[in-house]
């Protein structure tokens, strides 16, 4: 008879198709702080490396690389295409059998691992990019494509060999997978985490509404310059400040930026000089799909009023959870122009513009903080282990 695996023989593997030594964003932010909260809690974690194209190393990368120097890597192969319409669908070759292994992106994205795998071997799909649209996987916003995306998914989800897991982020993607034929047992909701020690309360005393957007042009940042040339038509532009953290920006804005001294493109910056954009604002307006936006937690932990829309899948989840924020309707520039006039406006006037900052902190520190959410993970592949 086989024996039971014990928890403190568990093994996990976490992929990160791009490396946090060249992409620190809040994907392989997440993996490499899973991995290391199972590797402190003595449980043997490890990451996989998917082999890249030489590329640049992040900002301040040593010091990154020094709080996971514990954390065993291996490099793994994969293949890596390109669909229409921008879907990716990589293929890893030659990983572990021996352990839960964690994907980090979304179901389609691994399809072919997930029809491939051996009987037996677990793995986790992380849907840290899994966008739902009423009620549909968003693929490129086509209707079409999103309508074959579905059939796709749920047939691959009847044929799957042994056990895959889902580890979600928010709420709809949690409806998606049970209409496509999931079962909830193996469905677990652990949000995305902030680590709010290192961020506090926003302080512009100036009668400027600051404005910061984080993500450059793949959170488009391309509404924002739709919002500015609209605000100078109506030659309000003197009343705000922009700064836009990210690379790379569209080209109107980059151009807007070169002719209004009041709009700070910042590019590609470390996390100090982020929080302190951050720190030195009043607005954090997010205005691209999201599946579970992190950028949306630091705002909160900074104070600051938050507007998105709802592309942002974990929107309602976040005032579900108390938290007070703007969302709009479509997601167009001209929906969030009348709103950004009106804060203006109450800020002129020397009011406070978001009496819900502390509350709303709050919120973060009892659902979203890192010490909060990583004893869910841990929980997470406990259970799975035990299945």
């Amino acid at each position: 008879m086989q024996t039971k695996t014990r928890v403190n023989e568990l093994k996990a593997y976490f992929i990160t198709p791009i490396d946090i030594e060249y992409s620190y964003t809040a994907t392989e932010w997440l993996v490499y702080e899973y991995a290391k909260f199972l590797k402190d809690n003595g449980i043997d974690a490890s990451i996989l490396v998917t082999k890249t194209k030489k590329l640049k190393k992040v900002a301040n990368y040593k010091k990154i690389m020094e709080r996971y120097r514990n954390i065993p890597k291996k490099t793994v192969k994969s293949s890596d295409k390109t669909m229409f319409r921008g879907a990716r669908l990589i293929t890893y070759k030659a990983l572990p059998k021996d352990g839960i292994i964690y994907f980090p992106y979304s179901l389609h994205t691994y399809l072919m691992n997930i029809l491939t795998k051996p009987n037996g071997q677990k793995y986790v799909i992380g849907s840290h990019i899994m966008q739902i649209k009423n009620g549909k996987m968003i693929g490129g916003n086509h209707e079409i494509y999103e309508k074959l995306l579905d059939i796709l998914v749920k047939s691959v989800i009847a044929a799957k060999k042994g056990n895959v897991y889902f580890h979600v982020v928010n709420s709809e993607q949690t409806k998606y997978l049970v209409k496509m034929g999931v079962d909830r047992k193996n469905i677990f909701y652990v949000p995305v985490m902030a680590d709010i020690k290192y961020l506090s309360m926003a302080h512009n005393k100036t009668k400027t509404l600051r404005i910061v957007h984080i993500g450059g042009l793949v959170k488009e940042s391309s509404i924002i310059a739709e919002i500015i040339k609209e605000l100078v038509r109506l030659d309000r532009l003197n009343e705000f400040e922009f700064y836009f953290v990210g690379s790379p920006q569209p080209d109107e804005l980059v151009a807007l930026g070169n002719r209004y001294k009041n709009i700070h493109i910042l590019g590609k910056v470390d996390e100090k000089r982020k929080l302190k954009a951050l720190q030195n604002a009043d607005v954090l307006i997010v205005p691209a799909y999201e599946t579970f936006s992190k950028a949306i937690l630091e705002g909160f932990s900074s104070g600051l009023y938050v507007i998105t829309s709802t592309k942002n899948d974990a929107a309602f989840d976040f005032r579900n959870a108390g938290a007070k924020l703007d969302i709009v309707k479509t997601g167009s520039a001209m929906e969030y122009v009348p709103l950004l006039l009106k804060l203006s406006s109450i800020k002129k006037g020397g009011k406070e513009i978001n009496p819900h900052k502390k509350s709303n902190r709050d919120v973060v520190v009892e659902r979203f903080d890192a010490p909060v959410v990583l004893p869910d993970i841990l929980k997470m592949f406990k259970t799975i282990d035990d299945e």
